[in-house]
């Protein structure tokens, strides 16, 4: 499992405890179940690698995409309209599904946008998406080290980035998320440090040092007060820096035990600050 994602209506309620299970089924797919309940019309998405498709909670249980429609699902994420997107890094593309419009039914098949290639709105390997509050779909865009912007309808809305090490390049960005004030977070793995930009693609700092990060960053986030949260797979931890690039925490350490992580590969953070991380080779979340 690589990728986890909220539904707009999936934010827990203080006090409302949630456990989750991963299991592997006959067909070595891996998949997410909940243990304890979630509100009802709350559900969880999980970009399943293996399995080639991508699965939700039991509370409304369904599962779409197959062998033919996706080769290798590395990221999924949602929109404010509850709009499904998941990004498929071997066929360098994203796929758009609606919510299903009834329990136990399947989400709708929209579209799909993009191609292998480096011009202008193709993409090549990308392995994270994020969605701003403005609905504008932001991919890292991996072996074309940029970022670029489309909107939901798959139009290229702008770029930022090239391969270097200077002010305002990047190399193999990787992980990548949005502030509530529409600031962009990449993590520039191949110059092991965080890249802040503004909603118009203008840098406005950098910070972590080879020191703090690895290459391996899996993934980033931001809670509400403003606290990065940098998955590093190489390190089995969660590396959180405040607003002026300090590490301020470091979250787990590599084991099997309650509280300790193996190959972590995404985090999301909840409207409440609670916080969900991918714990790859733990099989859990």
């Amino acid at each position: 499992i690589t990728s986890y994602s909220l539904s707009s209506a999936g934010d827990i309620k203080k006090g409302y405890k949630v456990k989750y299970d991963v299991m592997k089924n006959d067909n070595g797919a891996y998949t997410i179940t909940t243990i304890g309940p979630l509100e009802p019309g709350e559900y969880a998405f999980v970009a399943d690698f293996t399995g080639s498709r991508s699965e939700p909670s039991k509370v409304r249980f369904f599962d779409f995409g197959i062998d033919e429609e996706f080769d290798e699902p590395i990221a999924i994420a949602t929109d404010s309209n509850d709009n499904i997107y998941v990004l498929d890094i071997d066929k360098h593309r994203i796929s758009k599904y609606t919510e299903p419009a009834a329990p136990n039914l399947k989400p709708v098949f929209l579209q799909s946008v993009c191609k292998e290639g480096n011009k202008p709105g193709e993409l090549k390997s990308p392995q994270r998406i994020a969605i701003g509050q403005d609905n504008l779909i932001y991919i890292a865009d991996t072996d074309n080290h940029r970022i670029q912007v489309f909107d939901t309808e798959g139009n290229l809305i702008k770029t930022c980035g090239k391969k270097g090490k200077k002010d305002g390049e990047m190399k193999e960005p990787h992980g990548i998320a949005i502030g509530d004030d529409g600031a962009i977070y990449v993590t520039d793995n191949g110059n092991r440090r965080i890249l802040k930009f503004d909603k118009n693609g203008n840098l406005i700092s950098k910070f972590g040092s080879k020191k703090e990060l690895s290459s391996d960053m899996m993934a980033i986030a931001i809670d509400a007060k403003g606290n990065i949260y940098v998955v590093d797979n190489n390190k089995h931890s969660v590396v959180v820096f405040n607003q002026k690039g300090e590490v301020v925490k470091t979250i787990g350490k590599k084991g099997k035990a309650e509280g300790y992580m193996n190959d972590p590969s995404d985090i999301a953070i909840d409207q409440n600050g609670n916080i969900y991380i991918v714990d790859s080779d733990n099989i859990r979340v």
